[in-house]
């Protein structure tokens, strides 16, 4: 997290994080203070990751690929792919906020 972005409540963090994965697509819910469900979808692939956070660091967590396994390694790469995208831009996001305060 970055520092200018530490003095954040919980609720700027969980915009900035919004934010920041609806400009891909993702769509967001929110499960409880400091988690995000993020949701992406690109037919007939579904991705979900939660999105753990508070005012020091954030993470982003498995939940489920659905019409996403493959055979014999795992998911498919695309999976890995978006939910990297995701952790870039909200890191982005954030050091925009922290750069402004």
């Amino acid at each position: 997290m970055p520092p200018g972005a530490q003095a954040l409540p919980l609720n700027a963090i969980e915009l900035a994080i919004v934010e920041a994965g609806a400009r891909r697509g993702w769509r967001f819910q929110h499960i409880a203070d400091g988690q995000v469900r993020a949701t992406y979808t690109k037919w007939p692939w579904v991705a979900e990751a939660d999105v753990l956070f508070s005012n020091r660091s954030y993470r982003i967590q498995y939940v489920s690929a659905k019409n996403m396994e493959r055979s014999n390694d795992g998911v498919e790469r695309a999976y890995n792919r978006w939910v990297g995208n995701l952790e870039r831009d909200i890191a982005a996001r954030l050091d925009q906020i922290a750069t402004r305060r």
